[in-house]
């Protein structure tokens, strides 16, 4: 699934086939990131089991379009805000020795 907020989820996809379609999809692509955010989960299938977070496995009870779609939309927004969180500490890195109180020295 693709993103309009520049976010790419694939699922069971060989690293070569995602090279290639990150290849397609950058003529369109605006104010690239030099560094991408990535996140790997696993997905596992069981009619049986209860739905959700199972340490880093998602656990669905079918192969329904929509539970992916779910799974992918809740990972993009996750990396973008993953994204945004690291800028924002870059910044406040940035300007920190400008915020905090100057040293005074102590004369007698």
């Amino acid at each position: 699934m693709i993103f309009r907020y520049g976010s790419v989820v694939l699922f069971n996809v060989a690293p070569l086939e995602e090279g290639d379609l990150l290849r397609q999809l950058q003529p369109f692509v605006q104010q690239s990131y030099s560094k991408p955010e990535i996140e790997l989960l696993s997905v596992t299938i069981n009619q049986g089991a209860s739905e959700g977070m199972e340490g880093d496995t998602v656990l669905l009870k079918d192969y329904a379009i929509e539970r992916f779609q779910l799974v992918a939309d809740i990972l993009s927004k996750s990396t973008v805000l993953a994204m945004y969180e690291a800028m924002i500490k870059h910044s406040f890195d940035l300007i920190e020795p400008f915020a905090s109180p100057p040293l005074t020295a102590n004369f007698p």
